[in-house]
């Protein structure tokens, strides 16, 4: 038995971690945040791993129960396997993405009344997922996503760690036929909605609620990102001010990567004064003590129901800000800088934006760089030939 002073454990942001090799691999096994209760939990996962082996360690130190070679899992062992998974993976999978896999084949499993993984019958699927009711292209686009992310439980890689755990398992959903709805691009707002909301919201708001409508129309910021912004984010420069969006406690930007959006110094001096002398520890204040996602939920909730009434009929109005805001950009300055300020790739800005005639791309060809052919790629989704996004781009 180790010493404490011997203990491999090391502290980092987030806690302390285990970290020594187990059969032949190299892990890093959380311990908490807590480090007197890290040393002993240390002590006990190494003596539970000598005498009993890893995985059964792992299971006494999360609590859980402890999936048995050959099993056919349950939801709940599975999600246990699949975070295992994520835990030793070199490249692991973002805390939300994680559970939001995790909660994709849940709803698939609860909705098709399957009680284990292997019992998953992709023929029949689809039937019980629908019912009766001939669905329409936003119901096929939520089963499309279901499925989508549920099969990241059974990517390639992971089915080779429950394999070498001796729980061969394979993809339930390969080979499903999915109707994919074709993406329609953005259709902008006209000018006089967007003035009105620009102006009234000053007004008719009150000033978090309408720091909330600025900032995805005029910084195209997610509703994530407006909520996990702190003053520390916004650097103010010679000509320009730059907004740092950054990964918090509480908080990691949707790609994993941290971005740089320029502003007006007009813009920035009307947030700080619509924030006045606010003393939350965020840019934008909550209407309760909640912190971390789903603080500012009622404050969007408020601000979707107001641009309704202005006019801004879409499924997500506050999103829609964000995407009026890409529009602008990608009019004035074109497709690359509009994926930068979005921070989303020049494919996906051209899928959303390629139904403005007048945009001026001339960056496009050279920024376009995927596998396959761009302007086949956002052809095939947009329903329309490959010369008619090049003409749309306005690229011969």
């Amino acid at each position: 038995m180790p010493k404490q002073a011997e203990l491999p454990v090391i502290q980092r942001k987030g806690g302390y971690f285990l970290r020594k090799s187990f059969e032949g691999k190299q892990r890093e096994i959380s311990l908490g945040k807590n480090s007197k209760n890290a040393k002993s939990r240390a002590i006990r996962f190494l003596a539970t791993a000598e005498t009993s082996g890893f995985e059964v360690a792992m299971a006494e130190l999360r609590k859980k129960p402890y999936v048995k070679a050959g099993a056919n899992p349950t939801f709940e062992e599975m999600a246990i396997l699949y975070r295992d998974f994520c835990q030793q993976s070199a490249n692991p999978p973002r805390p939300q993405t994680i559970t939001h896999n995790l909660a994709r084949l849940k709803c698939v499993m609860k909705r098709g009344g399957f009680k284990t993984v292997g019992s998953i019958d992709k023929s029949t699927l689809r039937r019980k997922w629908f019912g009766e009711n001939t669905p329409t292209p936003t119901d096929n686009r939520t089963f499309a996503s279901a499925i989508s992310a549920a099969s990241g439980v059974f990517k390639r890689s992971a089915l080779a760690y429950y394999k070498a755990r001796s729980i061969p398992l394979h993809n339930p959903f390969s080979g499903l036929e999915i109707v994919k709805p074709k993406v329609s691009p953005y259709v902008p707002i006209s000018a006089e909605i967007r003035e009105k909301i620009w102006n009234d919201c000053q007004t008719e708001l009150d000033p978090p609620n309408a720091l909330i409508v600025l900032m995805a129309l005029g910084i195209g910021m997610r509703r994530s990102e407006i909520e996990a912004a702190t003053p520390e984010w916004f650097s103010r420069q010679q000509d320009k001010v730059l907004v740092h969006i950054r990964e918090e406690k509480h908080f990691q930007p949707k790609t994993g990567e941290s971005g740089v959006v320029p502003i007006a110094i007009s813009l920035y001096d009307t947030l700080l004064r619509l924030r006045g002398e606010s003393e939350s520890s965020y840019f934008v204040a909550s209407d309760s003590e909640k912190t971390g996602a789903g603080r500012i939920w009622e404050r969007v909730r408020v601000v979707n129901r107001w641009l309704k009434e202005k006019g801004l009929n879409n499924r997500k109005p506050l999103h829609a800000l964000r995407k009026e805001c890409g529009s602008l950009v990608a009019k004035s300055m074109g497709i690359l800088e509009a994926s930068k300020v979005l921070r989303n790739t020049p494919q996906v800005c051209a899928i959303h934006y390629a139904g403005i005639a007048e945009l001026n791309t001339v960056d496009v060809a050279k920024t376009f760089m995927p596998k396959k052919d761009p302007f086949s790629q956002v052809a095939e989704q947009l329903g329309i030939t490959p010369e008619e996004v090049r003409s749309k781009l306005g690229i011969s």
